[in-house]
């Protein structure tokens, strides 16, 4: 292929991430909701799913392609860029003027990139609304949360879960978890119950059932 060719390729392959992204970010933000928005469009326990992907799957596959669309901006860098620093040339005449700039966009963009990665979350108290919810077995969100024993903590049970890893966090064995959520095939403990729940009609509430009345019938 020439170089013509190539940067044809590029800006069409630019242009369908651009698309992708932007596509994936309204089908967050206007359809997937998150789970208190859900909760008040869909009623309580609603876990939003699309082609069987949560929106936190939806969220990685955004991550990704937005990689990708990264790569295919480096690379259409590279083939343009003596038109790049002949540009740059023509509109900043001096030398140490060039250099200052660019050694300032550098730190720029490596400040953008690194610095959200680097910067420690905000962790804030729960509100009145939250220890509510916990109160009454909800975890915010909208998902179910099941009591610890005799602790105060609380394990949250929601649609990204695997029921093997609410079986490891609850003591509740998987066999016991599909019986009573009527689930009749055979389990390998992989598969989400967001898309189990669609299946089989059970709601996120009925795991916490299941899970309280195992923890009822042992010694």
């Amino acid at each position: 292929m020439t170089r013509s060719q190539w940067n044809f390729l590029i800006d069409l392959l630019l242009m369908l991430c651009l698309a992708a992204i932007t596509g994936i970010g309204l089908l967050m933000h206007f359809v997937l909701l998150p789970g208190r928005e859900a909760q008040a469009v869909y009623g309580s326990g609603a876990e939003l799913a699309l082609f069987g992907m949560t929106r936190h799957d939806w969220g990685g596959v955004h991550f990704y392609v937005a990689l990708f669309m990264i790569s295919l901006l480096v690379l259409h860098i590279v083939l343009h860029w003596g038109l790049i620093v002949a540009l740059y040339r023509s509109l900043v005449a001096s030398r140490p003027a060039r250099r200052a700039l660019a050694t300032a966009f550098a730190l720029v963009c490596l400040a953008l990139v690194a610095l959200p990665a680097a910067i420690p979350p905000e962790v804030a108290s729960s509100s009145g609304l939250g220890r509510g919810r916990r109160a009454r077995g909800e975890a915010p969100g909208g998902t179910a949360a099941v009591q610890e024993g005799h602790t105060t903590g609380t394990i949250e049970i929601s649609g990204r879960m695997t029921i093997g890893e609410v079986a490891e966090q609850t003591g509740v064995p998987v066999e016991y978890l599909a019986q009573r959520l009527g689930i009749g095939e055979p389990l390998t403990g992989a598969e989400r119950l967001g898309p189990l729940r669609r299946d089989y009609g059970f709601e996120m509430q009925d795991v916490r059932a299941a899970v309280e009345s195992y923890r009822t019938k042992q010694p």
